[in-house]
Order: C-alpha cells, then sequence, then structure tokens
C-alpha cells in the first residue's frame, strides 16, 4: 500500500523521510527490504522528533506485515503509526495511517473497528490520498457483502488515480473490483479489469499485485468452467507469492474449490485443510470461515458427517461473530446437510423448508432450491406424499428462470 513520496528538504532530516517514504513504497512489493528500511529509520526519526517520519515508517512496517499475512503485528505497527501521526499534529499522516489499519482489521475479522477507522481516515484525507482511502473503503466494504457501495467507491476513486499515475492502487481498485464483477457472473468485464490489471503490473514490476491478478484470473476462469486454465493461472499466481516467501490463504481456499468441483476429494480436502491451517496461523479471521465451510463440504461429500458438522459448527460461529448473516445462514445449511447424512432420520421436511426460506431470503438460490429438494426427499421418505409434493412444486417453480444451475436442479424437482 504506498504512499506518495515525501518532497526531500535541506539537511539530514530530509534523508530519513526519503527513506521512510521508500520503505512504505516498498511495503507491498518487497516486504522483506521494506522492513529492514523501515527499521533503520525508526530509531534516528524518534531522537530527531520527527513523528511525521515515525509514523510513515511504522506505516510501512504494518503494510509490509499485512502482505505477508502477519495481522497481529500489522495491527501493532499500524496503531503505532496513526499515534505517531496524531503527535505530529498531521491529518495527512494519521488519515493514512488508519486506513491501512482498517485493511488489517478487516481481515483480522473485527469489521466493526474496522469501519470505523476508514471511515475516519476518509474525513482527513482529499485529493490523492482521499481516493486511495476510497478504494481501501471499497476493499472493506466488499468484505462486508456491500458490493454495490463498493462498486460506486471505486467508480469515484479511479479516475483520480489514473490522472495521478497512481499505478499500485489503480490495480489494487481493479482487481478488487473484478471480484464483484464475477460474483455478479459478469465475466467480460471481469476480464477486461483483470487485463488492464496485469498490463499495468507488468510494465511497472508489480509483483504483489500481479500475483493478486494472476490468482483472480483464475477464479474467473473458474466460474466459467474452463478448470485447466484455472490451475494455470493459480500456479502462475502461486510462482509469484512463492518468489515472495508468502503464504497466501485465499489461493489454497480458490485451488480447494477447483479440485472439488472436478472431484478430486483428497486433493481437495487436503488443500482446504491448508487453507484453514494458514487462515489460524495468520489470525486472519474475515477468512477463517470461508475455509472452514469449504471444509465442510468437501468432508461431506467424502462421507465424512462428523469432520463436516465440526468445520460446519465452526463457520457458523464465526460468521456470527462477524455479523456475516448471509453467510451465517450458509454455514447453518452446511450443519443441517452434515445431520442429515449422520442421521437421516433425525431432520424434519419441516426443518429442510425452514431452512429453504431462510436461504432464500438471503439470496442464495441455489442453496435454497437444494433445500427445497431436500424437504421433498424427506417428506417423501415418511411417506408423507402431499407435503412432498408441495416442496417439489415449490422448487420447480425455478426451472424456467434464473442462472443455469438454479434451473437444472428447479428440474431435478
Amino acid at each position: 500500500m504506498a504512499g506518495p513520496a515525501l518532497p526531500a528538504g535541506p539537511g539530514p532530516e530530509s534523508a530519513l523521510e526519503v527513506a521512510a517514504a521508500e520503505a512504505l513504497r516498498l511495503a507491498a512489493l518487497d516486504p522483506t527490504a521494506s522492513r529492514l528500511l523501515s527499521r533503520a529509520v525508526l530509531d534516528d526519526a524518534r531522537l530527531a522528533g520527527r513523528w511525521d517520519v515515525v509514523s510513515t515508517a511504522e506505516r510501512a512496517l504494518g503494510v509490509a506485515a499485512m502482505s505477508v499475512s502477519e495481522l497481529d503485528l500489522a495491527v501493532g505497527s499500524l496503531r503505532n503509526a496513526v499515534r505517531a501521526g496524531q503527535r505530529a499534529g498531521l491529518s495527512r499522516c494519521t488519515g493514512e495511517a488508519r486506513m491501512s489499519l482498517a485493511s488489517a482489521l478487516v481481515l483480522r475479522g473485527r469489521p466493526a473497528q474496522a469501519r470505523r477507522e476508514i471511515e475516519a481516515a476518509i474525513g482527513e484525507l482529499d485529493g490523492l490520498a482521499g481516493a486511495r482511502a476510497g478504494v481501501q473503503r471499497a476493499a472493506i466494504l466488499q468484505e462486508l457483502g456491500r458490493d454495490d457501495e463498493a462498486l460506486e467507491g471505486v467508480r469515484r476513486a479511479l479516475p483520480v488515480l489514473r490522472r495521478a499515475g497512481d499505478v499500485e492502487w489503480a490495480t489494487r481498485a481493479l482487481s478488487n473490483r473484478s471480484l464483484i464483477h464475477v460474483a455478479r457472473r459478469s465475466f467480460a468485464a471481469a476480464e477486461l479489469d483483470l487485463r488492464e490489471a496485469t498490463r499495468l503490473c507488468e510494465e511497472h514490476d508489480l509483483e504483489l499485485p500481479a500475483a493478486y491478478a494472476e490468482q483472480n484470473l483464475g477464479w474467473v476462469r473458474v466460474q466459467c468452467g474452463d478448470v485447466p486454465a484455472a490451475l494455470r493461472h493459480f500456479d502462475a499466481a502461486q510462482a509469484r507469492y512463492h518468489r515472495l516467501g508468502v503464504v497466501h490463504g485465499p489461493l489454497l481456499l480458490d485451488r480447494a474449490e477447483v479440485l472439488l468441483s472436478v472431484r478430486l476429494l483428497d486433493e481437495a480436502r487436503d488443500t482446504a485443510q491448508a487453507a484453514v491451517s494458514a487462515f489460524e496461523h495468520q489470525l486472519r479471521g474475515a477468512h477463517l470461515p470461508e475455509a472452514q465451510l469449504l471444509l465442510s463440504t468437501v468432508a461431506l461429500v467424502q462421507g465424512d458427517p462428523t469432520a463436516a458438522l465440526a468445520a460446519a459448527g465452526a463457520a457458523a460461529s464465526a460468521f456470527r461473530r462477524l455479523g456475516r448473516t448471509r453467510s451465517l445462514t450458509l454455514a447453518r445449511y452446511a450443519q443441517l446437510q452434515a445431520r442429515v447424512v449422520a442421521s437421516p432420520g433425525g431432520i424434519t421436511p419441516a426443518q429442510a423448508a425452514r431452512a429453504a426460506d431462510e436461504l432464500a431470503a438471503a439470496g442464495w438460490a441455489v442453496p435454497a432450491l437444494e433445500a427445497r429438494v431436500l424437504a421433498g426427499r424427506l417428506a417423501l421418505a415418511r411417506g408423507n406424499r402431499p407435503a412432498a409434493r408441495r416442496h417439489l412444486a415449490l422448487a420447480s417453480r425455478a426451472r424456467l428462470a434464473g442462472p443455469a444451475d438454479a434451473r437444472a436442479r428447479a428440474w431435478l424437482a
């Protein structure tokens, strides 16, 4: 998360200022070099009373730690950066530190604190710094499922970044926006954003942003059903992460989902478990429940309802703590599915139908249809043909409209 280069002035203190700015520029590109440079600056900056430089160097340490998923270290350094900015009496330093802190907090699984920090940052920044804060705010809103607001934030920020020639933040905005396009099945728009991001990364030697863009290109290919191409993109992204010494849990999660889709179940389970372990080790509370939910799905397909129920329960608890009610609905359904496999007679048709209603209300069209079909099958197994016919008729209404995967399940009904 690079910041603006600070102007050099006369005297030895300007060298500290330039070094701190360079450490911040390197933080998301070469975290190891950034850390070395930041630590070399900090003691002299404190002795000189240059709290603006201290704030920049601490922010560089925080962003570098975040880049390698050391989130507790990141939060500590970024809180130090905020305090140093306040001590310097510079709203720019404080605001930029807050926006990086907000990113670390949302990854750490503290969305309410993240929202407070990013809103405070938005109030302290304008111009190019304000546009960067807007991209950061959009990413946080995206993590919280507020895609419309996130899209609007990127739409406002991108022209400012492009005019200023801020390539790194423009690529960040494009990569993030591509994922919203994917969620809305606008694959051509997603690929357009990612091709532009990749071109910018290659032209400016941005290795870590290039890895993100490569991974997202793989995810686009997944959604289009092109598994070999997706795995090629994931391999290329992994090679970039490896060169930077980064273990990137979201890439493991994406790969596990692809492996599941082609029924390479042992590999999918190992990879999903590796993603869970990575997120636990890195304290990435925002992403951990997604990995737990996928692990539950793989275990259930393998016929291991005990492991599936445990993983789904852990995901449900985490989503509840995060306030992600839409995802919580999906985790509860995963728990119900595991219980059906473990004890087919222990789940009633009414429970399955209630899950279908909750999923539909949360916008999960395909899982809602699955749950409605399940209600019909459970009713049929109990010999209650009128109830079975009612549930299956409700499900079958979706066969003539909506996404193809939903229509297919409706025809099954």
